[in-house]
């Protein structure tokens, strides 16, 4: 998916030489009954909490960015590994907002691995375009074949709530999904230009202001593809389910916060068979 290019004469200033790292690295073992920590490494005003889980032998670990939100040039990695047999989930303690950039891009890169007999939510909180925001995300997974990963990811363009216009700014997103070193789903959205226009094209977001994309692989991941149409039967927007090859594919499109976030509580609760993580109960 693309659209027109941005002007070419965006202002440089001094500000385009401050930066911001973030980089968080976890590791997950099954030690015993539960799944423990084996590494954890935490840089640049990104850390990691471990809130406790009414999922027995389960972990959950929440990101939470110190700085509030990220900018134009600042880059966050992060890689998370879940260990044979463990069962881990990653949210997100808000959501990340990607501030107005006066020329460059942020950068931010996922890395998602889970063994043999493993389970991997990757649930964080919607990311917030603000208008004028630049940004190239890339999320790359590898699952083992029987293996489990559910990836819930929303984008929101523009601060809904305070009725923000967006205007001129860059989405680029490149999923790369691989079971067993195979590839299996691969997807590359690209916008680049006036985002209040391109939202307005039926081809695009038929004015639409928040997309959902959730990815499940799982052995039994065809099997529930009904069970998830049925449970968001009273969410509004435009929202459909696919399921193949071992892996079930959920896209949205709405207005708004709170009705992306129906459509994306809703499939979560029918895959997981279990409440919402529970910082996205607010």
């Amino acid at each position: 998916m693309s659209a027109a290019a941005l002007p070419s004469d965006a202002p440089r200033t001094q500000l385009d030489a401050l930066r911001a790292s973030g980089q968080i690295t976890l590791e997950c073992a099954r030690v015993g009954d539960s799944t423990r920590i084996v590494h954890l490494a935490e840089t640049g005003g990104y850390r990691l909490k471990f809130p406790e889980t009414e999922n027995k032998g389960a972990l959950h670990a929440v990101i939470i960015n110190t700085g509030g939100g990220v900018a134009g040039g600042d880059r966050v990695d992060v890689q998370v590994t879940a260990g044979s047999n463990t069962k881990l989930t990653v949210s997100s303690a808000t959501a990340e907002r990607i501030y107005r950039s006066i020329g460059a891009e942020t950068e931010i890169s996922i890395k998602l691995s889970v063994a043999p007999g493993g389970r991997l939510n990757w649930l964080p909180h919607p990311t917030i375009l603000f208008s004028g925001a630049r940004v190239t995300r890339s999320i790359e997974a590898d699952v083992a074949e029987n293996a489990s990963l559910l990836i819930g990811e929303a984008t929101i363009f523009g601060r809904t709530a305070s009725g923000e216009q967006m205007g001129f700014g860059v989405f680029r997103d490149k999923w790369r999904i691989r079971r067993d070193g195979r590839l299996l789903f691969a997807e590359e959205v690209r916008l680049e230009g006036h985002f209040g226009e391109m939202m307005q094209r039926p081809a695009i977001a038929k004015n639409a202001n928040a997309s959902a994309l959730l990815v499940h692989i799982a052995p039994d991941a065809e099997d529930v593809r009904e069970l998830v149409r049925k449970s968001f039967f009273d969410c509004p927007g435009v929202h459909g389910v696919s399921a193949w090859r071992g892996m079930l594919v959920m896209r949205a499109l709405a207005n708004g916060l709170s009705e992306v976030q129906c459509v994306l509580h809703r499939a979560v609760q029918a895959l997981t068979r279990a409440a919402i993580p529970r910082l996205w109960q607010f």
